[in-house]
Order: C-alpha cells, then sequence, then structure tokens
C-alpha cells in the first residue's frame, strides 16, 4: 500500500479540522509531539480511512463477554463515542441495565439507583481507546497529549511501532503526583508495520493505590470497512496477561443524527 507523503497527510487531517504539530502549547507549557512518532500515527489514520471521512461522533451496538473464574457471560452492549474525550457504554446484563461513562480522567459507572465513581486508573482503557479513529484523533491534535518514543518491536515474527502517548498533567510534571499520575495515563500503541492499523495498545490500571499499576492490554482485530473508515469488530481486553473481556462489535454508525438514541434512559 501507498501513502501520501507526511506533508500530504497533514495538509488532509487539518481539512478535516485536525490540529497537527510537532509541539504544541498548552497552559504555557511546550508538549512534544514528536517527528517520527506522528509521522506513523498520521499513516495509521490514513489507513484506517480518517483522511476520507470527517469523524466526530460513533456509535456501536454488539455484545461484551466478560470472563473470571473460569466462566464467562455475555451481555448486549451499546457504545457512544464522542471527541474530544467521551464515551458511554450500556450493557443489559442479567441484573438489568449498567451504564458507565467516562469523560476524560473522569467517569463513573452506574446500576440502578446506584452511582460508582470511577478513579483516574480506573478511566485509562475504558475510553477512547476503544474507538481507534476517534483515538487517534484525539491523540494526534489534543494539545495535552505527548507523543514520543517511535521504535520498532519483533513479536511472533512480525513487526510494529511502538508509541508512547501521555497526557500531561500541567503544573504537576515534576512532582510525584504528577510523575504518578503521568504513569498512570500512559498508553504505549503498537501499530502493524505491514498495514498501518493499530493492532493493541498497552495501558495501566490501578484501583486503591494508584501507585501500584497493573498492565492491560486492548487487542484490535477484525477490521471491517464502515462507511469508509476501517474499524476494529473486536477487542479483546488482558489484564496482567490474562483474559478478561472480549467486545465484538456488529454495528457502527458515524457522526449519527441522533447520537443519545442509544440509550434507553436519559442521563442526569
Amino acid at each position: 500500500m501507498r501513502f501520501p507523503s507526511f506533508g500530504k497527510l497533514s495538509k488532509r487531517l487539518l481539512t478535516l479540522g485536525l490540529l497537527v504539530a510537532l509541539d504544541g502549547t498548552a497552559h504555557g507549557q511546550v508538549v512534544r509531539k514528536d517527528a517520527n512518532a506522528l509521522q506513523v500515527l498520521l499513516k495509521s489514520a490514513a489507513a484506517l480511512g480518517i483522511h476520507a471521512a470527517r469523524v466526530s461522533t460513533v456509535t456501536a451496538s454488539g455484545a461484551y463477554t466478560q470472563f473470571g473464574g473460569g466462566t464467562s457471560m455475555t451481555s448486549s452492549l451499546r457504545v457512544l463515542g464522542a471527541l474530544p474525550d467521551r464515551v458511554r457504554w450500556e450493557t443489559d446484563g442479567p441484573k438489568g441495565l449498567a451504564v458507565t461513562v467516562v469523560s476524560g480522567r473522569t467517569g463513573f459507572s452506574r446500576f440502578g439507583a446506584r452511582s460508582i465513581p470511577l478513579s483516574v486508573g480506573q478511566t485509562v482503557s475504558r475510553g477512547l481507546e476503544y474507538l481507534p479513529v476517534l483515538a487517534l484523533a484525539q491523540w494526534v491534535s489534543g494539545p495535552d497529549f505527548q507523543i514520543d518514543q517511535t521504535e520498532l518491536v519483533a513479536i511472533a515474527g512480525k513487526q510494529y511501532h511502538r508509541i508512547s502517548i501521555h497526557q500531561v498533567t500541567h503544573g504537576q510534571e515534576v512532582s510525584a503526583v504528577g510523575k504518578a499520575l503521568e504513569q498512570v495515563t500512559g498508553i504505549d500503541l503498537f501499530v502493524d508495520v505491514s498495514t498501518n492499523l493499530p493492532a493493541w495498545l498497552r495501558a495501566n490500571q490501578c484501583s486503591g493505590d494508584w501507585r501500584v499499576n497493573v498492565p492491560v492490554d486492548l487487542v484490535f482485530s477484525g477490521y471491517r470497512v464502515t462507511r469508509s473508515l476501517l474499524l476494529p469488530m473486536t477487542i479483546t481486553r488482558y489484564i496482567d496477561a490474562q483474559k478478561t473481556g472480549e467486545v465484538r462489535f456488529q454495528s457502527f454508525t458515524v457522526n449519527p443524527a441522533y447520537p443519545n438514541s442509544i440509550s434507553r434512559s436519559r442521563e442526569r
């Protein structure tokens, strides 16, 4: 597959409203976007079809299977993802409707009348990371996201670009708290060299003590074209190398006219 030059890719993404810069400024601080890493992301964006479609919102439906203790449970699933950084999950389990909303690095889960706030560590890998077409736009253009450390890694005979992405915690970069937040919110994205498609990403999950992080992997597979976009239909989740969940999308809608229609109940 032949890709346009870096300059042409940048121009195309700029026409979609994506701000592409090697160095950005947010809250008076410089956020670095490494040129080589950014080029890999731009090629990946082109492979996904972002240059051919303006995308701001995606809804999807399918099934979510949770694994644990030698058993599994499958529930119907609906997802709404919207730029700049918001995802709503709905599952219909045996105990009724469960809703999880992640907005930036805040969020909550609701079961009936009970609402539970999510910690910063619990929101990582539960947001736009499940929707690569939106996540790439966020990482490339977001003034708070630093992109660096591109390198080639070989796994099982295949080569991948490894790119590190993290959200800058303004005003706390040099403090212990700032470094801990940076580690918690950091993501390593692995892009298949042969296809330029996101293959998987690794994040950290913590519950309770945010100084103790457990690796979380999201593996993307079964890419399929939907309205000129190439979207992964299956996303498998591993926590500390153990398979804990799998999302199987059956349908996607890009830029729906009424995105809130996925919800059976209005969010309060």
